[in-house]
């Protein structure tokens, strides 16, 4: 653990102690993550076919506390491995899933002690990274022939977060931790730098530029179907998204 990480869990920094799996008490946030797994659900289940039904090797790649490991872990045709570059929560994911193969791995200088992975999954974690490109070569040299990664990010490059961040709200972007701020077309062009395609992408919701309305209104399902509507209808607005991808043929 670098001395920079030690002193943030040592300081009690938000954003390196809170207890993540509390968002699944939250109905706002578990809304979100459901839609989420909706989709892994799709993708997972078109892959698992794909290989002719036999059990996929993934692999959590920055798992935090185990948000998605609560859902990974619950189907059977899946073998889970995990890693996040926080002693404190992979401490969590010990306690939490007896068994589950997790390892404290920095992206940018990965050592894994396994690879091929028919799945990888990256959820909300290179916006945090410096080196994020290379953080994504590393993740493909542990696919396997195949294999697809699952790349999350939030659309904070958009005109809608940067009226927030610039305007609105500047506190948020004076205290976030996260360095990358992207848009489809830049966090593409990362993407295909590093050799990958995109095989399908899933928009989600939309980037309310004031966090306090956005909580009224994702708190309550039919303010929550309106943003996920004005998501669909501007995605280049949307509050981030998910892209499939592959290797190159």
């Amino acid at each position: 653990m670098n001395e920079y990480l030690a002193d943030k869990i040592k300081s009690g920094n938000e954003w390196y102690v809170y207890e993540q799996l509390l968002s699944l008490n939250n109905s706002r946030q578990k809304r979100v993550i459901g839609n989420r797994w909706k989709f892994f659900d799709k993708v997972l289940g078109a892959k698992h076919a794909e290989c002719g039904g036999r059990k996929l090797k993934l692999l959590d790649a920055g798992c935090g506390d185990g948000i998605n490991l609560t859902y990974f872990v619950s189907k059977d045709f899946l073998e889970v491995h995990a890693c996040d570059y926080n002693p404190l929560r992979v401490e969590r994911v010990r306690g939490k899933f007896t068994g589950l193969q997790v390892s404290e791995q920095d992206l940018t200088k990965l050592d894994l002690p396994s690879d091929n992975f028919d799945v990888i999954l990256c959820s909300q974690v290179l916006e945090h990274i410096p080196e994020d490109e290379k953080a994504i070569a590393n993740l493909k040299k542990y696919l396997a022939p195949g294999g697809i990664i699952i790349l999350g990010v939030p659309n904070e490059g958009c005109s809608l977060a940067r009226l927030r961040n610039n305007v609105l709200e500047p506190r948020i972007a004076r205290e976030t931790d996260h360095v990358n701020f992207y848009t489809y077309d830049k966090f593409l062009r990362k993407v295909e730098n590093a050799g990958l395609r995109v095989r399908d992408c899933f928009w989600e919701g939309f980037f309310c530029p004031h966090h306090r309305l956005n909580d009224i209104l994702a708190s309550f399902s039919a303010g929550y179907a309106l943003l996920r509507f004005l998501g669909k209808l501007f995605p280049s607005q949307s509050a981030g998204f998910y892209l499939v991808t592959g290797e190159k043929s």
